[in-house]
């Protein structure tokens, strides 16, 4: 019984249940302000049933996108037509280190059950494309062990079910992750949408997924076992934390510079969580896992050491080293702008020195986010502990410093910076946006709700922001944007602003983050169903048999064209020409440079290789692009180098009348195939591009006896084709075709 004193005894008795009647049923649960939580039981909050339904939605959209072979490749760019399959939208050519390497070694290792047929003369990329080949990497890469292990479903489906699965564990594991940081469930599911469908998500192909989901999922078994640790349950505590090791060593994969920069943050804000709580048990499990993932992490780098030296060794890309830099505001803000972007299909116009020469370049996450986490911090709880708040603390500087480093030039000084100098700050800029809006669903977790002033002031900032970073978008690199986009996504990122500031704790925010995120890829093409040419056709068909008999008997095949050689390898035909990942093979190269003396040329990673011919015994060098090698050689010397080449492949008839000569004596021609097929279109032209409509032509009245001169009109609909689209249309349908020949040798 309580007893109060005052003037009136009976009044303050009626009022003392009421107000521990209300401290003890509060509409909202409020961090303890009395104890901190290192103190109290590691309590995980009832999931919602709109959770429930949710998490159903999410994996029954995944089944069926696996079942009926949906995508977002840009495949279609140049392997469009084969049987059962559909390209929806323009293809993406810039997005060709997708559609020319990632896919075809994916279907490469499909068709072998083993490694990918990328040749002799590149270097094995265990690390850098995540394709095991150690016992360790096998355990560790577990995803790409199941494409090889389940290589007998069929290929479409299969790869369906691949290209969604980091997306489908990004979605599904986050919001458990932000709930076991002391978050909201409403608010872990906002922060998952906004990671998955953030522009630059979609625009490098998934890459945020793919470097997040399984870092998150790590994350999530990480604390779990901290949790079953505190409660002495030993058995669940140590099988999760051998789990987590196994999933957080992944981070040494893929695009090293995006792990370190997602999965690093993920990573140090669980450690943090942990650490703070400073439970005996707890912290003896956190140090196992950490020792087990660090020797994981040297495992897989061990066995994939050739790789690695190869790439750091390279020419390109090499030992870079950078430093900050003042990017613009334009670009930085980026994200919200993209829907209008996507679906003008304006093309940017780079500015002198900048990497954003194209829509993916220019692609960025939610950084405008980080304007509204000063307002969110003002509204926390006021008597929560500084030392409850350490995880969010970590998180946020973790946070600034990435964004400073393409936000503040840093000169001469920053490239001394350990770590830092190793990242690009176009690179951070691009995907550090996903990690702020984390930061940010954290903070909201634990805000006062319903603070108008609070919010209109978030949304006034925002909106300034918003404005002038979409102006500067349109002068400095799109000039055919509109202004009336950018008031309309301005506008939107404020009422955005608004509403999560002022109703946090709603369910209104899980969907309001999902229409932001939505809407800014509605309109990025393609959708693609099924596998185009690479599967299904005759030519396709014909190379998985070619393929199975090359493997067999130790064969290579060569190319002279990208197309080619994606074909070749996404069909399992091993291939001297094609990909050159992580760097060259110092001894096969020396076959074709013995003393090293064009090794500038060769010598490069995250690139492709081609052959061309020529009448000359000597090789030419050249870098068409900075990750392209090109070989100017006669096949007749290429295959003296190389015994074990039978055939080559030419976009070229190189029998007589090729060089002004009876063609080449070790050739003998076996054959063609065309990479796609355009029986439903006239010309290749058409195919490629849509229609126009007709231009009219108006004539000028002449002068007395002069013949009249057509002066042509500017056509409706569809801006025409510029000069050098025309030349790739043109050298896109030369290509299809292709020639087969056989290595004659002498007896």
């Amino acid at each position: 019984m309580v007893t109060l004193t005052g003037p009136s005894g009976r009044s303050a008795a009626l009022q003392a249940p009421s107000l521990l009647s209300r401290s003890q049923k509060p509409k909202q649960p409020a961090p303890s302000s009395t104890s901190s939580w290192r103190n109290t039981e590691w309590t995980i909050p009832p999931a919602p049933r709109w959770h429930w339904r949710l998490t159903v939605v999410v994996i029954a959209v995944y089944i069926l996108l696996s079942v009926f072979a949906v995508t977002t490749s840009s495949l279609g760019n140049q392997f469009r037509n084969g049987p059962d399959s559909v390209t929806i939208g323009p293809p993406q050519s810039l997005r060709s280190d997708e559609f020319m390497a990632g896919t075809p070694m994916e279907l490469s290792m499909m068709e072998t059950g083993d490694m990918p047929t990328t040749g002799p003369l590149s270097e094995e990329s265990s690390i850098v494309q995540r394709i095991p080949i150690g016992p360790v990497q096998h355990l560790v890469f577990w995803d790409t062990t199941l494409l090889k292990v389940f290589s007998f479903l069929p290929d479409a489906q299969h790869f369906a079910a691949n290209w969604w699965l980091s997306t489908l564990v990004l979605l599904l594991a986050l919001p458990y992750w932000i709930v076991l940081m002391g978050g909201r469930w409403n608010l872990g599911w906002a922060a998952a949408f906004l990671a998955v469908f953030s522009p630059a998500n979609w625009w490098w192909t998934h890459q945020i997924s793919d470097q997040m989901g399984f870092t998150v999922l790590g994350c999530v078994c990480l604390l779990l076992a901290a949790r079953y640790a505190e409660r002495r349950s030993w058995k669940p505590a140590v099988g999760l934390g051998v789990l987590a090791a196994i999933l957080l060593a992944g981070i040494a994969s893929r695009y090293l510079v995006w792990s370190l920069i997602l999965g690093g943050g993920l990573l140090l804000t669980s450690g943090v969580k942990i650490l703070a709580r400073w439970n005996r048990r707890s912290l003896a499990n956190l140090g196992g896992t950490a020792i087990l993932t660090m020797a994981l992490v040297v495992a897989i780098l061990w066995e994939g050491r050739r790789g690695m030296a190869a790439l750091s060794s390279a020419v390109y890309p090499g030992q870079r080293l950078t430093t900050g830099e003042a990017l613009d505001m334009g670009w930085i803000f980026s994200a919200n702008f993209l829907f209008g972007l996507n679906r003008t299909h304006v093309k940017p116009v780079p500015m002198p020195g900048s990497y954003a020469g194209n829509i993916s370049e220019l692609a960025t996450s939610w950084n405008f986010l980080l304007i509204i986490i000063p307002f969110v911090l003002v509204l926390v709880y006021q008597r929560q502990k500084i030392t409850d708040r350490l995880p969010e603390i970590a998180l946020g500087i973790w946070c600034l410093i990435w964004f400073g480093w393409s936000f503040v030039g840093t000169g001469g000084f920053g490239v001394k910076i350990p770590l830092l100098n190793s990242v690009p700050a176009a690179r951070t800029v691009e995907v550090v946006g996903a990690l702020i809006s984390v930061w940010l669903m954290l903070s909201l977790s634990k805000i006062q709700e319903r603070h108008l002033g609070t919010a209109l002031a978030a949304s006034a900032t925002v909106a300034l922001l918003l404005m002038h970073s979409g102006s500067e978008l349109l002068v400095r690199y799109l000039p055919r944007f509109s202004y009336k986009d950018v008031i309309f996504w301005a506008f939107i990122g404020t009422a955005v602003t608004f509403i999560f500031v002022y109703r946090p704790r709603r369910t209104i925010t899980t969907a309001v983050a999902a229409a932001l995120g939505i809407s800014s890829i509605a309109a990025t093409p393609p959708i693609q169903l099924g596998l185009g040419s690479f599967r299904g056709t005759d030519a396709s068909n014909m190379l998985r048999e070619a393929g199975k008999e090359a493997r067999a008997n130790d064969e290579l095949w060569v190319a002279d064209s990208m197309a080619g050689n994606a074909l070749l390898i996404a069909n399992g035909v091993p291939t001297l020409s094609g990909l050159l990942r992580s760097g060259p093979v110092d001894s096969e190269w020396q076959k074709l440079d013995p003393d090293n003396s064009h090794k500038k040329y060769w010598s490069r990673g995250g690139g492709y290789i081609f052959f061309d011919w020529s009448r000359y015994s000597t090789p030419i060098f050249s870098n068409p692009n900075y990750d392209v090698v090109q070989v100017l050689l006669s096949p007749c010397e290429l295959a003296q180098r190389f015994p074990n080449l039978t055939t080559i492949v030419s976009t070229r008839n190189l029998s007589d009348g090729y060089l002004g000569t009876r063609g080449f004596k070790c050739l003998e021609p076996a054959g063609t195939f065309t990479i796609e097929r355009w029986a439903e279109h006239n010309t290749p032209a058409e195919y490629f591009e849509p229609e126009e409509p007709e231009a009219t032509a108006q004539t000028i009245a002449p002068a007395e006896g002069a013949a009249p001169t057509p002066t042509p009109t500017v056509k409706s609909g569809t801006p025409t084709r510029t000069l050098l689209e025309e030349a790739n249309v043109k050298e896109r349908a030369r290509k299809n075709q292709q020639y087969i020949y056989k290595i004659v040798r002498e007896q």
